[in-house]
C-alpha cells in the first residue's frame, strides 16, 4: 500500500470480528500475516485459527467492514492476491481503505475493484528461522550418536599404557 501503511487487526471487535485497518506504526503481532493456499485464506500468523474476511452473515457483498474472525471454512472468507497486488474475496470485490483514504486508522472494506493505488498492497516477505520436530530430532539424533562413539572411544584400553 502506498504511503508505508500496513493492514492491521485492530482491537475493536464488532459483531462480525475484529476490524481491519491500515496504520504507519508497527502493531507487531497483529500486522503479521500469512497466505494459506490450501483454503485460500490470509491467516494471523499469530494464531492461525484467525483470517481476514467478510463480516459474518453478510455474505461476500459489497461496501461492509473486511474483519478478521475465527476460521469456519466458509466461502466468504477465501481470498485471492492477484498478480497486480490485488487483495480480492470471493466475489471479485477487493479490499479498500474506506471512502479510498489512505490515512492511519482508517477501516477496510470491501469495494469495487478500480485498479487504484489505494487498492494495491504489497508483499513483503520476513525471515524467520522455523525449525521443524524432525529437524530437532535429528540433531538430538547425531549428537546421541557423537557422544557414543566418544563413549566408546574411551572405553577402550590405550596401548600406550602398557
Amino acid at each position: 500500500m502506498s504511503g508505508k501503511r500496513r493492514v492491521y487487526m485492530s482491537k475493536v471487535n464488532t459483531s462480525g470480528g475484529y476490524l481491519a485497518k491500515i496504520g504507519r506504526e508497527n502493531n507487531g503481532w497483529r500486522s503479521e500475516f500469512i497466505y494459506d493456499k490450501r483454503s485460500k485464506s490470509v491467516r494471523l500468523f499469530k494464531d492461525r485459527s484467525i483470517v481476514l474476511s467478510n463480516q459474518q452473515g453478510k455474505g461476500s457483498k459489497r461496501d461492509y467492514y473486511a474483519v478478521f474472525r475465527k476460521f469456519k471454512g466458509t466461502k466468504d472468507q477465501q481470498i485471492t492476491i492477484s498478480n497486480s497486488n490485488f487483495v480480492k474475496n470471493r466475489a471479485g470485490h477487493c479490499l479498500t481503505p474506506s471512502f479510498f483514504k489512505n490515512e492511519d486508522k482508517q477501516p477496510m472494506v470491501w469495494h469495487k475493484c478500480h485498479h487504484l493505488n489505494s487498492q494495491k498492497f504489497t508483499k513483503e516477505f520476513a525471515t524467520r528461522s522455523h525449525t521443524t520436530y524432525k529437524q530437532k530430532f535429528a540433531r538430538l539424533r547425531n549428537r546421541v550418536k557423537a557422544s557414543s562413539a566418544f563413549a566408546q572411544q574411551m572405553a577402550k584400553p590405550s596401548s600406550s599404557h602398557a
